[in-house]
This record gives C-alpha cells, sequence and structure tokens, in this order.
C-alpha cells in the first residue's frame, strides 16, 4: 500500500521537543514500512531539518506551519492554514491518516487519487466529528474517545476502529528492581488540568502520615507555547509547597529519549494525575513508565482504563472532592509494600508486548486492508 500520514500543524516529526503523539507516529511510520508499505509523512517544517528527507524507508515532507499559540481560536485558525498547505501536498496514495482538525473537512474536495481517508484521533471530540463526512474511517485509541465520538455522531461512531496509541520506544531489557530508586514520578505538561497541584498536596499529605525516603520528582514543560500553564504558574506552586521535609526536583522538560526512559527506569512509581477528562485520549507517559516497571497511580477517568487495572497493574485513584486524600492513600500504599509495588511492576511490563509500535503497526495495517477491500 502506500500510504501518506499528515501530522498536526505544530510539531515537527521527528519529535523535537518530546511530543507524544509526534514520537509514536514517527515509529509507526517505519513499522510500516518494514511490513513492505510505502509511507510518506508530511509534518510542520522546522530549521534544523530537511525540507525533504528520507530515513528508515520513509519520505518525510515538512511544510511550512508556525509554532503553537496561546489561544485556542488562533490555534484552530492556523490549523486550518497547514491543512490547506497539506491538501496541495498529497501525493497519489491508498491511504492517507490525518493528525489535524481541519484536514477531514477539507478532503471533500481532495482528489480520490490520494486515498481513502482514516481519521486518528488523539484528542476527545469537540463537536466536529459530525462535519468529517469524508473520513472512511476514525482510528482511537480507547473506549473513552469511542464512546465520545458516538455521543456527537452515531455515523461517525459507526466507523470508528479501537486501535491503541503504541510505546513509542522500548528499550531492549526492562530494567532490574534492583537498579529502582525511591522516586515517584510525574512526567507531562505542567498544566493546572492535569492534577499536578493535587499530587504536590497528597505527596505532602502521606509524608506527614509517615512516608520517608522518597522524593518526588516533576518533569515537563510549564511554557504555554508547549502547553503549559507557565512559568508563572509553576512558580507560585514551587513557592506553596517548597519544603526541606518533602523533597521534589523541578527537573524541567527532558526532550532527548534516551535520558527520558532512563527517568522512567529509575523511578519506582509514577503517578499522572489529570483531573479534566475533555482532552485525554489514552496518555502515552504513564505506558512509558509501565514499559520501565514503574507501577501507575492514575485519576479514575475513563481513558486510564483501557490498559491499567486497579489493584493489579496499578492503582486508580477517584479524583473529586477527596482527589488529594484518595491519592495520598494510594502514594502511601504502595510506596510503603514492596512486594505489592514488585508484582505489579512485573504485570505493568506486559504492555511491552500489548501496545509495541510493531503490534499496533500490525492492526493499523489490518484497518487499512478492510477499508480497501
Amino acid at each position: 500500500m502506500k500510504i501518506t500520514i499528515i501530522q498536526g500543524a505544530f510539531y515537527p516529526v521527528p519529535s523535537l521537543k518530546g511530543t507524544s503523539v509526534e514520537k509514536f507516529w514517527y515509529e509507526l511510520g517505519a513499522d510500516l514500512v518494514e511490513r513492505g508499505h510505502q509511507v510518506v509523512h508530511i509534518s510542520r517544517r522546522h530549521p534544523s531539518l530537511p525540507n525533504i528527507e528520507f530515513s528508515r524507508g520513509v519520505k518525510y515532507k515538512r511544510i511550512r506551519s508556525f509554532d503553537s499559540p496561546k489561544l485556542h481560536v488562533v490555534r484552530i485558525f492556523l490549523d486550518l492554514l497547514y491543512s490547506c498547505n497539506a491538501l496541495f501536498q498529497l501525493p497519489s496514495a491508498d491511504i492517507i491518516v490525518s493528525n489535524t482538525f481541519w484536514f477531514p473537512i477539507l478532503a471533500l474536495i481532495r482528489s480520490r487519487k490520494t486515498g481513502k481517508l482514516m481519521v486518528s484521533v488523539d484528542r476527545m471530540p469537540r463537536g466536529q466529528f459530525k462535519f468529517y463526512r469524508a473520513a472512511s474511517s476514525f482510528r482511537v485509541p480507547s473506549m473513552a474517545v469511542l464512546n465520545a465520538i458516538m455521543n456527537e455522531s452515531v455515523v461517525a461512531g459507526s466507523k470508528c476502529k479501537l486501535i491503541p496509541n503504541p510505546l513509542p520506544f522500548i528499550s531492549s531489557l526492562p530494567p532490574s528492581p534492583v537498579d529502582k530508586k525511591n522516586v515517584i514520578l510525574y512526567v507531562g505538561r505542567i498544566h493546572p488540568e492535569k492534577g499536578i497541584e493535587t499530587l504536590l498536596a497528597a505527596y505532602q499529605l502521606a509524608c506527614k502520615r509517615g512516608l520517608s525516603n522518597w522524593s518526588l520528582r516533576i518533569i515537563g514543560p510549564s511554557d504555554t507555547a508547549f502547553g503549559g500553564g507557565g512559568p508563572k504558574w509553576q512558580a507560585s506552586l514551587e513557592n506553596l509547597f517548597r519544603s526541606t521535609d518533602y523533597p521534589v526536583e523541578w527537573v524541567g522538560p527532558i526532550y532527548d529519549n534516551s535520558s527520558l526512559q532512563k527517568q522512567f527506569a529509575e523511578s519506582s512509581i509514577f503517578v499522572y494525575p489529570s483531573l479534566v477528562g475533555a482532552g485525554e485520549a489514552l496518555p502515552v507517559a504513564p505506558l512509558e513508565a509501565m514499559a520501565q516497571g514503574s507501577v501507575p497511580i492514575v485519576s479514575g477517568l475513563d481513558c486510564f482504563k483501557d490498559y491499567i487495572t486497579d489493584g493489579l497493574n496499578g492503582l486508580i485513584f477517584m479524583h473529586g472532592v477527596s482527589s488529594v486524600n484518595n491519592l495520598s492513600d494510594a502514594i502511601f500504599k504502595l510506596a510503603s509494600d514492596n512486594d505489592l509495588r514488585q508484582k505489579m511492576a512485573q504485570k505493568a511490563l506486559e504492555v511491552r508486548v500489548s501496545h509495541s509500535s510493531p503490534r499496533i503497526a500490525s492492526m493499523l495495517e489490518a484497518a487499512f486492508l478492510e477499508l480497501l477491500s
């Protein structure tokens, strides 16, 4: 098959700033080539990357776009400009995979020679799916996304294929338990909707209850250009929760993949306390942590339930008015029980198979063949 992948408007491929969607589609493109297909991958232009590049069997075509703006309405407008540009860059193909807001609407005027359209849904829908009449299929990463699309459009829902997000990177061997440290890790955007303040409060509460010799490490960007809540907001949290008795490491963003994987591998517990389900489709960071034997603690959002079973390969705390207490209980339970943590870590490692990029690429291939049959 000839396959065209159209990435989102604001980040290049390969990912230079740690963005997960760009990371895993970069791997999927190469895996599809390994399976005998021809792949053209379109993404935004970047001064450190050539406009046209052939690498790992994939043709990368990078076109003009923009930095991500603060205002959502501006972001949508810039996505329109980028999607119009991408529309005129399409090669002849059998399949198009789109990851932009506007392209599935503009695709109504594309040539049939450019292929059938599969929309990759990597965020929760916001009312747009009734307009995506050009789409032949939708790749959804979780049941939470599928149900949200069904609520918007039964027609669109009937076209959905449940294909999880893959791990963008897996080291050859999982880390040894002896290499683990008493580190509770968070990796993601430093933004209010991610529950960072809840995490800080829950960690301090666990320490006051007797948790000792454990540190909290927070990694991710606070800049609004990368989806953060802003450096001033982060600084206010650092001041509010500053204490020598409850050590918190504010590392900042890590964009080098091998360095980031080392952080996952060192940590024993990974906390992803996201509190706003409207933006979460299937977060990749908990998967990356599990693949490195770090046991996840996540909020009770539906998007996590596809791959985390409470008490088996992680813990799920109920978020709401008692978020801090519930998360603190989960942290204290997992940190205080080494045997329980080791058992869960072994189960968590199974995502190295279930969510490997080659396995997800084979699921995509099957979905493409079904579209063309």
